[in-house]
């Protein structure tokens, strides 16, 4: 699957719950984009909207850092 519709997805929603939007490469958690609370809600949008179930050992810093990384992440979990 092409990356750029799961990566605007992403930005939307992440836009829509803090009201910045980042860029690929920004660190989520730095810009303030992304906290506990909001990993959680990403986590319950992506399992929703891709039809995803996430196990504790996929929900890392290192998946979630990155709008690039949880596009990966996610793509990585699609069927081909």
């Amino acid at each position: 699957m092409d990356p750029q519709p799961i990566q605007e997805t992403i930005q939307t929603f992440l836009e829509q719950q803090s009201g910045l939007r980042p860029a690929p490469d920004d660190d989520l958690f730095e810009t303030g984009v992304l906290d506990s609370m909001g990993v959680v809600d990403l986590i319950l949008h992506l399992e929703e909207v891709w039809n995803l179930e996430f196990n504790p050992e996929d929900v890392s810093m290192a998946n979630l850092v990155t709008v690039r990384a949880i596009t990966a992440m996610v793509r990585a979990m699609l069927p081909p």
